[in-house]
């Protein structure tokens, strides 16, 4: 069993030199490229989530980083997607408390009202050395007060 172990995994590492040699895949093509793009979305979310989890009402900034090698990231954020793309590699996540494009026009929100509202919104886009508010702040759903996230370019 050992002998046909290893020379699958001969194998395998004898395609992986071939592909880098044969210029088919970069030599980075098979480590996982985008922990960079990851924190940042991390970095994002988590201040897009605290004032939910912490219970109040905040407006905080969040300046679109530029990646350590220089190249500019891409920020977009529609339908509670918040996507992240630098160099063809993207990242995206969906925060805890969803994020939101639209304006509230102040009139009672439910989960229906809310998914047509997030589908029609508008994208918000926002490149490298562009800033983007993100606020939290209490509308009412369901006729009750609820906290819910906003972005938008600052």
């Amino acid at each position: 069993m050992d002998f046909v172990v290893s020379k699958v995994a001969m194998a395998v590492c004898a395609l992986v030199v071939l592909a880098v040699l044969a210029g088919i895949a970069e030599p980075g093509y098979f480590v996982d490229g985008d922990a960079e793009l990851r924190s940042y979305l991390d970095e994002f979310c988590v201040l897009a989530e605290r004032g939910v989890l912490l219970g109040n009402e905040l407006d905080t900034h969040w300046d679109v980083p530029t990646k350590a090698d220089g190249k500019y990231v891409e920020l977009s954020v529609k339908a509670g997607i918040v996507s992240l793309l630098s160099d063809q590699k993207r990242e995206a996540r969906a925060p805890q408390f969803g994020i939101h494009t639209w304006t509230w026009d102040g009139s009672c929100l439910n989960a229906s009202i809310v998914e047509k509202l997030d589908t029609r919104g508008p994208t918000l886009w926002a490149w490298s050395g562009d800033a983007v508010t993100l606020e939290t702040m209490t509308v009412l759903y369901e006729d009750s007060p609820t906290l819910m996230v906003f972005v938008r370019l600052c």
